[in-house]
């Protein structure tokens, strides 16, 4: 869930769902968040989101998450 007014990003599914996923995994290509640690869980919150933001996962690059916070 995407809340520009908080500057928050909720985690409301993860897929699959048979994977564990975890933070360290997820690199910001653009803007600027602060990111939890450990394995990624519904209920997680991405704080301080700022500019345009761009999550991608892994040394692939592929993109989990696009939205601008300006």
């Amino acid at each position: 869930m995407f809340d520009n007014e908080t500057k928050t990003l909720t985690v409301t599914d993860i897929l699959p769902k048979d994977k564990d996923f975890y933070w360290p995994e997820i690199s910001i290509k653009n803007g600027s968040v602060t990111i939890p640690y450990g394995i990624i869980e519904i209920g997680d919150i991405i704080t301080n989101c700022e500019g345009y933001l761009e999550l991608v996962w892994g040394t692939s690059c592929i993109p989990v998450f696009q939205a601008d916070f300006s």
